[in-house]
């Protein structure tokens, strides 16, 4: 019955784990003060949002100072674009005051909008970014920066607009600078509506981390909201369908995703997140081709979107292409490696954190050199993958380096990492049954068909596990046993 080990792995899903975050900076608060004047051809509530968006960048502007400094010292190593997303999304807005006099410029009537808000952060937030995984960092920051530079070019394009307002000499010519302003005031309000849904999404993924995945789903139905209300403004904001998309992602609806990066792709064909996260969908799905198709447009498009290699590279593997599954897998760790803050820091208690998302590429790169055969370099990844994982994560690599082991005769090793993985999980089904099939290997058919027990109980519809545990009644002499287990191992499709 040595044929128990002599199969392919199959693949085994990986879920990021809880990180919790140790306190200890104060919290910080930073005055803002925001100021816009008013034309006569301009509405008080735009005029009042635009006043307040400047006193909030006066604000965060402020406060990224500080968080420049406290990551300095805390050896965070991050970037002045990671610094400005950070604190665009910790930043909670209070006692805003607004104010408004008649004011006049160059002779023209206008009203002069202030106003002054208090703003405070909590500095340790930091840590909530660094501990995230790769994709969802640079995905923070690339919007952060989009969203910071169409505000400032509405900014220069309703300056603008002001200017050549001042300069018309005909009727027609101001009615087309007042429908242009609209529009300049429909994208200040879509943007606005952007950073909220911005931050609520990464409220979502911090409800993750910390082991409440119970709120998330109210957030990014109310994150989806926006993204439709900034549609209903009737602009073609690409950011807007995309996040969408991602929302709709992570409430499983993955069809409405595939038609929002659909519709962000046709309105932006270079934007490589786009094929990236519409690739995962496919991935998802089981549609590997398409999925690598995207993928390979995305790297096409960027080269240092490193989340594109773990993803082509899980869809090479499940597609059987195992020598390019880990090309991507070492590109994906070695950018890891390189870039990753978190795995650079000084501090004690964030190394003391486990890294799912490397544990993650370690654990996939040794399933591709386990289907190659390669089996010492096999064991090695799924080394570091227990080193670096979750309980789940080292769950699993104890299961399937046992079965590594398995492969190699190595049955005492195997049932060693077997009985590690369920006193991690005792109701994970795998190290039972293979447990089960190592016990076979040694004639230990008691201990066996215990296991076999364990695994049917917790999967019924286990067909594997009912033929063996049918040839250990077989080898054990209980004919009728063996028989029933059979006649219930081909119902289920499985023949041995």
């Amino acid at each position: 019955m040595k044929k128990f080990f002599r199969r392919t792995l199959t693949a085994l899903l990986i879920v990021a784990c809880v990180l919790t975050t140790v306190v200890f900076a104060a919290i910080q608060t930073f005055n803002g003060t925001g100021k816009y004047i008013m034309s006569d051809f301009e509405t008080e509530d735009i005029a009042k949002q635009r006043a307040i968006q400047r006193a909030r960048e006066d604000a965060q502007d402020k406060a990224g100072v500080y968080l420049t400094s406290f990551s300095k010292t805390e050896n965070a190593r991050l970037t002045a674009d990671e610094i400005s997303a950070v604190t665009n999304n910790i930043i909670d807005i209070s006692d805003v005051q607004v104010d408004s006099k008649p004011f006049e410029v160059d002779g023209e009537p206008g009203v002069i909008w202030t106003v002054t808000l208090k703003a405070t952060i909590d500095p340790e937030g930091i840590w909530d970014f660094v501990k995230r995984d790769d994709k969802e960092k640079v995905t923070i920051v690339q919007q952060n920066n989009t969203l910071r530079e169409g505000f400032a070019k509405n900014d220069e394009q309703v300056a603008d607009l002001k200017e050549q307002y001042k300069r018309a000499t005909s009727q027609a010519e101001r009615d087309r600078i007042r429908q242009q302003m609209k529009q300049a005031d429909r994208d200040f309000l879509a943007r606005q509506k952007l950073e909220e849904a911005l931050k609520l999404r990464y409220e979502g993924f911090r409800e993750i981390f910390e082991g409440r995945p119970q709120n998330v789903t109210k957030i990014f139905e109310n994150e989806i909201k926006l993204y439709d209300e900034i549609l209903e403004l009737g602009g073609e904001y690409f950011e807007a369908y995309y996040n969408r998309g991602t929302a709709y992602i992570r409430l499983n609806q993955n069809e409405r995703a595939i038609q929002d990066f659909d519709k962000a792709i046709q309105l932006n064909p270079n934007y490589a997140e786009a094929y990236n996260s519409r690739g995962y969908v496919y991935l998802k799905q089981e549609q590997y081709e398409r999925a690598i198709q995207d993928f390979n447009k995305a790297v096409e498009l960027n080269p240092n979107l490193n989340d594109v290699y773990k993803r082509r590279g899980k869809a090479y593997q499940m597609s059987g292409q195992n020598e390019r599954a880990i090309a991507d897998f070492d590109k994906a760790i070695e950018f890891k490696w390189n870039n990753d803050p978190f795995l650079k820091s000084d501090r004690k208690d964030i190394l003391s954190v486990k890294d799912t998302a490397l544990a993650e590429l370690y654990f996939n790169r040794g399933l591709a050199y386990s289907n190659l055969k390669q089996y010492e370099q096999a064991i090695q990844d799924f080394n570091k993958a227990i080193e670096y994982g979750a309980v789940k994560q080292v769950a699993e690599a104890y299961s399937v380096r046992g079965f590594v082991y398995g492969h190699l005769e190595q049955y005492e090793r195997a049932i060693a990492d077997f009985d590690k993985a369920i006193e991690l999980r005792p109701n994970f089904v795998a190290p039972y049954l293979w447990r089960g099939g190592a016990y076979v290997e040694l004639k230990q058919y008691e201990r066996a068909i215990q296991d076999f027990d364990k695994a049917i109980q917790l999967n019924p519809n286990l067909g594997e596990a009912l033929y063996y545990r049918g040839l250990c009644y077989k080898a054990t002499g209980d004919t009728a046993k063996a028989q029933a287990d059979f006649d219930k191992a081909k119902e289920l499709g499985y023949n041995g």
